[in-house]
Formats: structure tokens, C-alpha cells, sequence
């Protein structure tokens, strides 16, 4: 699989298919893998399709900087790769966290994206956020500190799961034992304190921020009605704040018979709420009536 060097890491990614292309980023800290079955649907409907391992995730390497946010950190090294791969200005595509990123890659990014697909925009509940946080930053923080890290090496914690990225890249574990626990600690510290300001939602945007961004924007809600990780009413907040967006409703909007079947995937933890059957709605957003393309075709 191929590999390239974006600031100063290694990223792992993959580009597959022809057309106008859709770069998308799966949910939680997962590795490419989660996001293939989504991509190959794009794939077969006419995309060029761009997956990637995020830094800190999956075989790309480690990367613990001065930046204010690891979303910031993700959606840089993400427009550094498509930049050096000649793929820019395209949709960039992103589910749950990935949509966060989504949004941060186009606000520090201006004139990168073409357009944005937002599947199951994170809560906006603030308790929840600095729950994620106190799991994936704080604690991982602490463990360096008290025990060094070589413990952070053997042990996964929040989304963060450093034993798979020692095991798919054999850079990494020299590289991880190699930092420095207080400063180490010191990002991971840093990267909580934002993830748990409870905006984070929106990649620490503001409401004003989010409707300047002036992107065709597909918003397609989570499979969470009211309560949960992924509920209706956050999607509804970006749609509203994103002046000309296009809200989707996936179980409202596929037929009956598909919906059953998507929402058992999702529960089952295989539809990681960005199933296949919803490829079609982002292709009738980029390529409908409006004659909006993707990017550059290849």
C-alpha cells in the first residue's frame, strides 16, 4: 500500500476508481479498512475515492505536535496529501469524527474543498465530549506520566489504540517509546482541553464560522433520534447553519426494506453509520440537477 511523507509523517492511503473525487475520512480513530466497503460503493457509482490512515491511526505513523486540536492535525496532513497527490480542490467526505474533520479541513483550508458530505455529525453534548476526553487524552496523558511509554505502547484507550499502529508499522513503537512522556502528556493534555470545550462537534468553529464557510454541503443524520453519539438534532443545527445545505435523513429517506437492513448493519457495529446504501445520496448531491462536480477528474 502506498505510502508518502506529509509533514514530517508517514501516511498510509489508497486512491481507487475514476472520475470526480470524494476523499473520506471513517469515524472514531479507525484505520482506512473501515471506510472501504463505504468507498467501493462510491467507487462503483463513478468516484475517484481517496481513504487514508489518519496519523495516530491505523499504519500511518505517530504525530504529536503543537497543534491546538487533533482534528486540525488530521485535516492538515489530509490536505498536504491530497495536495501532493495534484487531487485538490475535491469533496472531502467524513463520518462522526471524520466529519469533524471535514468541517476543520475546509475552514483552515479555504478554496480546498469543493464541497463537503457530513454523515453523522458528532453530539453536541458537552458531557459527552469531555467524557471522550477524560478516555482518549487524559488518561493516556496520565499513563505516560506514572508509568512511561512503553505502557502507552501495550494499551488502547478512548479512540486512540497505539497497540494496532505498533503492529501495522514497524516505525512506530521505536518512534512512540523515543517521546518524551511529559511532552507527550503536555499534547495529549492540550488536545483534551479541546475536545472537552464541548464545541468540538464543530471543530471548535463557531456558528458564525461554520455558515461563512460557503460550501455545498450534504448533511445526512445519524442513526440516533434523540439521544446518543450521533442524534437528528446536530445534523439539523449544521443544516441550518449552513445557508443551502441538503439535510438527508437516511432511515426516512431509503425504502423500507433497505432502511431495516441499514439500521441492523449499524447496530451490529458493520454499518459504522456510514453504510454503502447511502453512497447514492452523495452521488445525487455532487453529480444531480445543479451540475456540481467533485473535483478534478482523473
Amino acid at each position: 500500500m502506498p505510502v508518502r511523507m506529509i509533514n514530517g509523517v508517514q501516511i498510509r492511503y489508497e486512491v481507487e476508481g475514476s472520475g470526480p473525487v470524494v476523499a473520506f475520512t471513517p469515524g472514531g480513530f479507525w484505520p482506512l479498512e473501515e471506510g472501504r466497503p463505504f468507498a467501493e460503493a462510491l467507487r462503483a457509482l463513478g468516484f475517484r475515492v481517496v481513504l487514508y490512515d489518519r496519523p495516530n491511526c491505523g499504519a500511518s505513523g505517530f504525530l504529536f505536535d503543537g497543534s491546538e486540536s487533533i482534528y486540525h492535525v488530521f485535516a492538515d496532513c489530509l490536505h498536504g496529501l491530497l495536495d501532493d497527490l495534484g487531487l485538490l480542490p475535491c469533496c472531502i467526505a467524513g463520518a462522526s469524527a471524520g466529519a469533524v474533520t471535514a468541517l476543520s479541513f475546509a475552514h483552515r483550508h479555504p478554496g480546498a474543498a469543493t464541497a463537503l458530505a457530513l454523515f453523522s455529525p458528532p453530539t453536541d453534548d458537552a458531557a459527552a465530549w469531555q467524557g471522550i476526553a477524560r478516555a482518549t487524552f487524559l488518561q493516556p496523558a496520565r499513563l505516560a506520566e506514572m508509568c512511561g511509554m512503553p505502557a502507552v505502547a501495550e494499551i488502547s484507550l478512548g479512540l486512540f489504540d497505539f497497540p494496532t499502529g505498533v503492529a501495522m508499522n514497524p516505525d512506530n513503537r521505536p518512534a512512540l517509546l523515543a517521546m518524551n512522556p511529559s511532552e507527550f502528556a503536555s499534547v495529549l493534555r492540550r488536545w483534551g482541553r479541546s475536545c472537552g470545550s464541548g464545541r468540538e462537534h464543530v471543530a471548535g468553529l463557531s456558528d458564525q464560522e461554520i455558515s461563512g464557510l460557503g460550501l455545498p454541503t450534504l448533511v445526512l443524520a445519524g442513526p440516533d433520534p434523540r439521544t446518543g453519539l450521533h442524534p437528528r438534532h446536530t445534523a439539523e443545527r449544521l443544516h441550518q447553519l449552513i445557508r443551502g445545505s441538503r439535510l438527508v435523513i437516511p432511515y426516512e429517506a431509503l425504502p423500507a426494506e433497505e432502511a431495516q437492513k441499514v439500521r441492523a448493519r449499524v447496530e451490529e457495529g458493520g454499518g459504522r453509520w456510514y453504510d454503502a446504501a447511502l453512497a447514492p445520496f452523495v452521488k445525487g448531491f455532487l453529480l444531480g440537477p445543479e451540475g456540481r462536480k467533485a473535483g478534478p477528474a482523473a
